[in-house]
Order: C-alpha cells, then sequence, then structure tokens
C-alpha cells in the first residue's frame, strides 16, 4: 500500500518499501516539462564538482536529484541574457556533443544562423583560442 508525506513543499510517495518518488508541487508548466524530461536526474554524487552542491535537492541511491526551482529560476536569467545577446546582435555558440542532444542543437543553431558544435573538439580550443 502506497505511503505519502508532505515535506517543505514536496509530496513524497514510497509504493511498496522501494524508491520514493518526488513529485514537486508544480506551479509552473516549465517544472512539469522538466520531470517529464529526466532533467532532475543527476550524475553520481562521487562525479559532483563541489560548487555544484547547493543546486541538488536530494541525493537517492548515490545519485543527486537536481533542484528544478533553482534550475527554472536560472534558466529564466539565461533566456533573459540570451535574448540581450541576440538584440545586441552578438554570436552565441551553441554546444552539445552528447548523443541525445546533438540534432537539437544544429537545428536550433540553424534557426538563427549561428555557429554549432555537436562533435568533440581539442580541448582548449575555446578557453585558448588566442595562442591558437
Amino acid at each position: 500500500m502506497p505511503t505519502t508525506s508532505n515535506v517543505a513543499g514536496q509530496t513524497g510517495i514510497t509504493l511498496n518499501n522501494k524508491i520514493p518518488v518526488q513529485i514537486y508541487k508544480m506551479e509552473s508548466k516549465t517544472i512539469e516539462n522538466m520531470i517529464a524530461a529526466g532533467a532532475h536526474f543527476g550524475y553520481s554524487k562521487t562525479k559532483r564538482h563541489p560548487s555544484a552542491k547547493k543546486y541538488v535537492f536530494g541525493t537517492k541511491n548515490n545519485a543527486d536529484i537536481i533542484d528544478l526551482e533553482q534550475t527554472e529560476k536560472m534558466m529564466a536569467q539565461a533566456l533573459k541574457f540570451i535574448k540581450t545577446l541576440g538584440e545586441e546582435k552578438k554570436v552565441i555558440l551553441f554546444v552539445s556533443t552528447k548523443p541525445e542532444s546533438k540534432k537539437l542543437i544544429e537545428l536550433a543553431a540553424k534557426s538563427v544562423n549561428m555557429p554549432f558544435v555537436e562533435n568533440r573538439w581539442i580541448g582548449g580550443t575555446l578557453t585558448n583560442f588566442p595562442q591558437i
């Protein structure tokens, strides 16, 4: 029989004493979409950079669960920044080497006539560009 609890804005549901599922009170469609896309699943706790700890909601089975409320706020800030860059006619480099997003990055970049990288590149290409 499922058990439920309500802690700090989330409802926890445990089915048959197995993995608890956290469900955010979804006040926005953005968070709901991020959950549906699996954006809350982070890497193993052992692979996390120490500076990322403040963005982790919790850890389950040694895997981080990303705080989507913070993600939503930071995405809004990023969107505002990107809009500013677009208004100033600046160049935006679209980058993703993950197989799941390669095609999406290419299509998005081409749709706004911007450069993109969807394959592996030589380390330091961006950070050491003046020397290259």
